[in-house]
């Protein structure tokens, strides 16, 4: 029998078609398998399809949802014809709702199985695209634009556009001129700091684009400050006032004369307790002054810096001093026992005054005024390059639907033709995406058969980067409405993903870790506890291995370590290496790698900061500027020419008002230097001349890789991981090129700090690394957490910051703070929102570290290094700040301290900075490998072009793209073998096709589909029992991809054999994939067709490989797509 699921209930009510929910479904909760089954329950009652829209945040979430849809269908389809129904619930349940979608699909004609296109799945951004697409004019945009993925490079130009306004004498240039004034002149900051504002738009310009009253600011203030000490008052017990006023008094008193700046003196000879005013702000300060330490903590002790001088004089004064000091601390250990008064006393410290000083109300209208003018600068670039990023394209959706007074032709069609609205991932929303939810539903109501489905995990929110507002599902489940509509609040329960053992674990250490109640300012999220439904449970669930100091290499160690003992305990089982950030693995890939341990990563090694792309991006950059001095430099340094340090002061450092080029031509510098250097460099002269010839006549990617061939580069390179780490940098210039050049230069900087080595498709999933964020909606059966201990770095604040409170009259209070003056360290009010802000991030930590630990299935092992730090003989740990360790900690330190050294020992330090002088470079008589012996032929006047590598036949680069990755694909599953090649595998590289299609420039909007297709090939191969025999290991002399040549008819012919083998007959086998599809009827007539369209191709392959000493040979095409073959004799 199975286990029972505990909060059955709630899913079966969610199923509903008829009502609206909002659903807390947290880590291994099954949340897509019951948005699923929402899905079918609607499709068995719409008329059409297109009625549902179900929309997610990525495209790997949306293709998942389609697939289980299609394959719950199927499951349908196949179950009614063999009578086999599921076993487990769940199944049922679903089976259940597919056969009444089924046949629904069956009355109406819908033919879902054969037109999947008909169910909207669709991301946020593209139903945003989407939007923007019926109505362009509304959503003024025009033409619809390329939508980016990283625009970074158009806000810096947006940025640099702000600040050149300084000096225009425009109505804006005197705000520009006050803040520049305010940051001491230093306009590289000023511009990042505007970057970072652009960055996250969508979430301060309706507030810059208000007028702002000085008077309604402050009153904000007023109103925020008196709700705090409201809290604080009432929590304060009547019982001890007058108490703490007597003893307030005495301290005062004393502190009067002593130090009379001491907060404390406010209180001197007060009578009453103070009230909730704002004009009482200072006396609750003297209170948590006399009651709190500067770090928030109850004071242990009291001394005369708090007005509690030393028992001293005569006999009277001193009984009353040591009295006094007594009754505090008393005071003090009743006040302790008082729920949440610590921590309201501790937050009025932090509180803002009331009142902006008049250069700050200066400044926060010059912001205003300079980021309105920065965001229209990023709109007229938007407009000139017709492209946008997704901020822009959702605001521009929320344009095309109008406003609630007056809703556009496309709200009004909207509201006509969507009946359900299903959204998962809830807690990632943004504002605007919000705003969105509630142009689309506002004409809404309970009983008119329409339904909204929100379905999300605000535990597992860790997007701020990406602009996500958990606060928002904070309010919508507590309000249980979005706008008009009522919603039913759920919250599931049971965790199907993770055994006993770490349920209790995650449960216990979280309870802790996770504030105590939800707070929509601070986006504050409480835990809620689950259930397991896997009542295994291990001492060994969750294993913790402490490390002090900078134990980077330990860290390595215990990761190797692990895997290889999970892979000898259970070699089936699959293992991910979490990091919080990619630089923590700076010592673990290379460990793995020096234990052969295989493992796939993917946008983990970043190809920016390796040595050969560095030297090809200062190639790029000298060819294109002759006066980019520095590129230069690099180029005559790098390996393929090879200059010496002492080389290039004696050419460069005395001529500094000429370029490197021109010092380069100088004959009498250049005959200064010694005889072996001046050959190196005349090579390097003779080879840029020639190339600079073909400059602007050539793409800028064969221009630079006839540069660097020519120079000898690839003999540079330590293996071919490096060369095609090169040619993916080459890929990147040709997505670039205009005419020739790179119009934006700093594009191609940041472009390259994206680049990443492509995953090994070799490697299989047993072993995978990745960032926590990346991790996210994935599960493995062991999971490794290192580098806990590691701090992020801190941000740079922001040019303004806002605060927006709810008021009990449905009201909002909205308080501005410019960033603090250059020099000054008083800035309160910027300081308390500032603080707010990073009381939302140390939240979104604590979820991050959620997130990690809920991956697993069956064993958690964290990994983290604690500061260690000796006092009177004695040693104690503790976590770093901000680090996942110190949220952690409570859970933790009992171990930590076990195993902690007696002393400190001497921890590894990092690297000495030392400037190598030596570099690796050709040698200065390297010439290019001799070209093969030529072949003699004779010459015809027919067409010589023949056909290389693969030929497709379908139009389009795209296609071409896809068989490539096919072709590659299929390759590694023969050289692996079938058996390592399963359909969950092949699933499992989505993410692997997807960036090797990025790679090779499918556009994004084509990817999704691209994916599809490989996929579906790749299936269709590894199933099929022909399939399988092309594949097998048994044939002897296979090859794959096997490069040929040889004469056929008079002319020189290259080819390149997909496969090729010798079967259990003797017979040798060449075998052509191709990657066509039909669509249509009778598909023999098709493959016939194929067949002679190939015949000839095929016939010149065998040709060739029977001038190898073949005589018994067969020629085969094999089509993956359709399963599909034809065969004939080599004669």
């Amino acid at each position: 029998m199975s286990n029972p699921v505990v909060d059955q209930a709630a899913r079966s009510k969610a199923l509903a078609p008829d009502q609206s929910f909002i659903i807390q479904a947290p880590a291994g909760s099954g949340k897509t398998g019951l948005l699923i089954q929402r899905y079918l329950r609607l499709l068995s009652l719409v008329d059409a399809p297109e009625e549902i829209i179900a929309i997610t945040f990525t495209r790997k979430a949306a293709a998942e949802m389609q697939g289980r849809i299609l394959d719950a269908l199927n499951m349908a389809a196949n179950i009614d014809s063999s009578g086999d129904e599921p076993e487990s619930d769940h199944d049922k349940t679903t089976f259940v709702l597919a056969r009444a979608a089924l046949q629904r699909d069956q009355e109406q004609g819908w033919q879902i199985i054969e037109n999947p296109s008909r169910l909207r799945l669709q991301t946020i951004d593209s139903f945003c695209a989407y939007l923007t697409r019926q109505m362009p004019l509304l959503a003024r945009l025009g033409t619809q634009p390329e939508t980016l993925d990283d625009a970074e490079h158009l806000y810096q130009q947006a940025a640099i556009n702000t600040l050149a306004e300084l000096e225009s004498g425009a109505g804006w240039s005197e705000a520009i001129a006050n803040l520049v004034f305010h940051l001491d002149n230093d306009l590289p900051r000023i511009k990042n700091l505007i970057i970072d504002m652009l960055r996250k738009r969508d979430q301060w310009l309706s507030y810059v684009v208000q007028e702002h009253d000085r008077n309604d600011m402050e009153q904000a203030l007023v109103r925020l400050i008196e709700d705090q000490l409201s809290i604080t008052a009432a929590l304060f017990p009547n019982e001890h006032k007058s108490e703490l006023l007597a003893l307030i008094d005495f301290a005062a008193k004393h502190l009067s004369e002593s130090d009379p700046d001491n907060p404390i003196t406010a209180c001197l000879s007060i009578t009453s307790m103070p009230d909730s005013r704002a004009t009482s702000l200072n006396y609750w300060r003297a209170i948590n002054e006399l009651l709190l330490t500067k770090a928030g903590a109850w004071r242990k002790q009291l001394t005369v810096k708090n007005g509690f001088p030393p028992a001293s004089g005569n006999k009277l004064e001193a009984d009353e001093r040591t009295s006094k000091k007594k009754q505090i601390q008393a005071l003090i250990t009743e006040l302790q026992k008082v729920d949440g008064l610590q921590q309201s006393l501790a937050t009025i410290s932090t509180l803002p005054p009331a009142h902006y000083t008049d250069a700050e109300w200066l400044i926060v209208n010059a912001l205003c005024e300079l980021l309105k003018l920065a965001a229209v600068q990023l709109r007229l670039i938007f407009a000139e390059r017709n492209q946008m990023d997704f901020i822009g394209i959702a605001e521009s959706a929320v344009n095309a639907l109008g406003t609630d007074e007056l809703p556009t032709e496309l709200a009004l069609q909207l509201d006509y033709h969507i009946k359900h609205l299903l959204v998962d991932e809830y807690q990632d929303i943004s504002v605007n995406q919000y705003r969105l939810l509630q142009r689309l539903t506002r004409e809404w109501s309970m009983d008119d058969g329409r339904s909204l489905f929100l379905v999300g995990d605000p535990m597992q929110s860790i997007y701020r980067f990406r602009e996500a507002e958990v606060g928002l599902f904070i309010k919508t489940f507590h309000d249980q409405s979005l706008g008009n509509i009522p919603l039913n609040a759920l919250r599931l329960s049971v965790n199907f993903r993770s055994q006993q053992g770490l349920v209790d674990w995650v449960n216990e250490s979280f309870n802790d870790i996770f504030p105590a109640q939800d707070d929509l300012m601070t986006g504050a999220v409480s835990y809620s506890s689950a259930d397991a439904f896997d009542k295994s449970a291990s001492s060994n669930n969750v294993r913790i291995y402490p490390l002090y100091g900078k134990a980077y290499k330990k860290e390595s160690q215990h990761t190797v370590e692990i895997i290889q003992e999970i892979k000898q305990q259970d070699p089936q089982d699959n293992i991910a290496i979490l990091v919080r950030s990619r630089s923590h693995l700076a010592e673990i890939v290379p460990a793995l790698r020096n234990a052969n341990i295989g493992f796939k990563a993917i946008d983990i090694e970043g190809l920016g900061s390796q040595t050969a792309i560095q030297d090809l991006l200062a190639l790029t950059r000298a060819f294109l500027f002759q006066a980019d001095r520095v590129a230069w430099l690099a180029c005559l340094r790098a390996p393929w020419c090879g200059l010496s340090l002492e080389s290039l002061y004696a050419l460069c450092d005395q001529h500094r008002d000429k370029t490197i080029w021109e010092c380069v031509c100088d004959e009498e510098l250049v005959n200064k230097l010694a005889q072996e250097q001046q050959i190196r460099l005349q090579n390097f002269k003779a080879i840029y001349e020639t190339v600079l010839l073909q400059k602007q006549r050539l793409s800028i990617r064969d221009a630079v890789e006839a540069f660097w061939i020519q120079l000898g580069g690839p003999a540079t390179l330590s293996g071919k991981t490096d060369l095609e780490n090169c040619l993916s940098y080459l890929s990147l210039l040709e997505t670039l090129d205009q005419g020739g050049s790179i119009e934006d230069l700093q594009e191609l900087i940041d472009d390259v700090s994206q680049l990443y080595a492509a995953p090994d498709l070799k490697a299989d999933n047993q072993i995978q690394i990745m960032t926590i964020h990346k991790a996210k909606g994935l599960e493995f059966d062991h999971v490794i957490l290192p580098g806990l201990g590691r701090s992020p770095r801190s941000n740079q604040g922001d040019l303004l910051v806002w605060l927006l409170r709810q008021r009990d009259n449905e009201q909002e209070d909205l308080v501005l703070a410019p960033i603090r003056e250059a020099g000054n360290f008083q800035a309160p009010i910027y300081d308390y929102i500032n603080n707010t802000d990073k009381a939302k991030q140390r939240y979104e930590d604590a979820r991050l570290l959620y997130v990690a630990t809920t991956r697993t299935r069956k064993t958690l092992h964290l990994i983290g290094n604690a500061s260690l730090k000796e006092s009177k003989d004695e040693v104690s740990c503790d976590a770093q700040s901000r680090s996942l360790l110190g949220h952690l900690w409570s859970t933790v330190q009992a171990v930590y301290e076990r195993h902690m050294p007696g002393i400190i020992e001497q921890g590894e330090t990092a690297p000495t900075l030392v400037i190598n002088q030596e570099t690796k470079r050709l040698t200065k008589d390297w010439q290019h490998p001799e070209l093969p012996a030529s072949i003699t032929w004779q010459h015809t006047t027919e067409d010589e072009a023949e056909p290389v590598l693969i030929e497709f036949e379908w139009a389009g680069e795209t296609i071409k793209h896809i068989g490539s990755v096919v072709h590659k694909a299929i390759q590694c599953i023969a050289e692996e073998g079938t058996d390592q090649w399963t359909q969950q595998r092949i699933e499992a590289e989505q993410q692997g096709f997807d960036n090797a299609l990025r790679q090779l420039g499918v556009p994004q909007s084509e990817r999704s589909n691209a994916v599809k297709r490989v996929i579906n090939a790749l299936s269709n191969m590894i199933n099929d029992e022909r399939g399988q025999w092309i594949l097998s290991k048994e044939h002897k002399q296979r090859q794959n991809e096997y490069p040929i040549s040889g004469i056929v008819n008079e002319k020189l012919t290259n080819a390149i054999l997909d496969r090729t083998f010798v079967d259990e007959k003797g017979t040798r086998w060449i075998i052509d994939y191709k990657t066509s599809r039909h669509e249509g009827a009778n598909l023999n007539t098709f493959l016939n067709h194929e067949q002679e369209r190939y015949q000839e191709q095929l016939e010149k392959y065998g040709t060739l490989m029977k001038q190898l000493g073949e005589e018994n040979i067969k020629l085969g095409l094999y089509f993956p797509l359709l399963q599909g073959w034809r065969e004939w004799e080599y004669l």
